[in-house]
């Protein structure tokens, strides 16, 4: 398994979901190093992950956002099927992201979608913290 050396393992988030469906765990790995961070996918094999990694930022095509210094894509992720459609996707944290306008650097969630050509920026969305960890008010 060959990591790219921009790829710092220090704080870096990990999980492995099969994103192609092919039968065989991917490793996704969050990088918080390099400009903006970065997610590394290895393809899973029947040896476990092996081969190129496929690196992932917010310069990927369909992946929301610029990569700023301070954006710190990849800080953790984790994976779960959140559109039912049978592929797993991968949360990235995006801890430093500024949303809209505001300046404040609030921070968010990027999820990229899984599918047959495993993790893509296609479709992906970016969504705010403060979006996220908004309170239930819903009951009395």
């Amino acid at each position: 398994m060959n990591l790219p050396a921009s790829a710092s393992l220090i704080e870096a988030g990990v999980t492995i979901a099969d994103f192609d469906r092919n039968g065989y765990g991917d490793l996704a790995l969050g990088s918080r190093s390099g400009t903006g961070g970065a997610v590394f996918v290895l393809p899973g094999t029947s040896t476990g992950p092996g081969g190129s990694a496929r690196k992932i930022t917010q310069s990927t095509s369909g992946v929301p956002g610029t990569p700023e210094s301070v954006d710190y894509f990849g800080s953790d992720v984790s994976a779960a099927d959140t559109n039912g459609d049978g592929y797993p996707d991968l949360a990235v944290g995006v801890p430093g992201e500024v949303i809209g306008d505001d300046w404040f650097r609030m921070g968010g969630v990027t999820v990229l979608r899984g599918g047959r050509s495993g993790l893509t920026g296609t479709n992906s969305r970016t969504s705010a913290a403060s979006v996220l960890m908004r309170p239930d008010t819903s009951s009395g």
